[in-house]
């Protein structure tokens, strides 16, 4: 089973998205913030894939940064982006794939299963 470290800040878009995700058949670790999410990624897990929204909270590493912590951890991870930002969509070339909320649920998770098969 692959696993998705899902970092989101916004409580309801977490929730969905990971039930629904777990319905699809992946395991997902779902958490508020990037400094719950760099604990995550210290732990023994294999995350095959991060999920994070690119703006966080004060006092937490944004998306990118963290997306940069986790690749030092873990150079193989796939990495997409979620944003209810839609100028920031168009940083695709700097960031990779990202997503503008709200994301339709069955659409996140076709983009989820090209970024893996990406992965090999």
């Amino acid at each position: 089973m692959q696993t998705i470290l899902f970092v989101e800040n916004d409580e309801a878009f977490r929730y969905s998205a990971a039930r629904h995700l777990e319905q699809c058949g992946y395991e997902v670790i779902a958490v508020a913030d990037t400094m719950a999410g760099l604990r995550e990624l210290d732990a023994a897990y294999t995350i095959d894939l991060l999920l994070l929204d690119i703006h966080m909270p004060p006092g937490n590493p944004h998306g990118p940064a963290f997306a940069r912590m986790a690749k030092v951890r873990c150079p193989k991870l796939r990495i997409m982006y979620v944003t209810g930002y839609p100028d920031l969509a168009g940083i695709e070339e700097l960031l990779g794939k990202v997503l503008v909320k709200p994301v339709e649920l069955n659409f996140l998770a076709d983009e989820i299963k090209a970024q893996l098969e990406l992965a090999g």
